[in-house]
């Protein structure tokens, strides 16, 4: 099964690099209400090791979650790989930061220098709203990369 998992991954990511159109710069966010939900859609299968990522193409999500953990600055030349390959205008991405659902599951997300200045103002445990990638699945869930970022106001 490892094998079938992994030659589908090797096959949706070269025709993603041989036939990927450039991405354009207005992204269209699908606005997401239950991101545990997603998170749990969004898991590769129970045999999925860490190592295996599902590509996904041309998906932005809008939606509410709890900043954990602050951005903390880092190197991430697997993320730039894996754009490249997927045909997305380069982005820079300095950080990474703990995001969390309602149900408590924590996921990693990427975070651009812009989305981590904001990020770094605010307080742990607070409810945000991201504006993100969808850049692939994994075991864990989706891997994102937040683009904007501002705390969720009571209205």
């Amino acid at each position: 099964m490892k094998i079938f998992y992994r030659s589908l991954l090797l096959l949706l990511l070269f025709s993603n690099i041989c036939f990927a159109e450039s991405k354009s710069d207005v992204y269209k966010f699908k606005k997401i209400d239950s991101f545990s939900g997603f998170i749990s859609s969004s898991k590769l299968g129970e045999s999925a090791t860490d190592n295996e990522r599902l590509p996904i193409s041309d998906s932005y999500v809008d939606v509410n979650v709890v900043l954990k953990e602050k951005p903390g600055a880092g190197t991430f030349s697997l993320v730039h790989f894996m754009m490249k390959g997927m045909g997305f205008t380069p982005i820079d991405i300095s950080h990474s930061a703990f995001i969390a659902a309602g149900n408590g599951t924590v996921l990693n997300a990427y975070v651009t220098p812009d989305a981590a200045a904001v990020l770094s103002d605010v307080d742990v445990d607070t409810v945000i709203n991201i504006k993100a990638i969808h850049l692939y699945n994994f075991s864990r869930g989706p891997r994102l990369i937040i683009l904007a970022a501002a705390p969720v106001t009571e209205s």
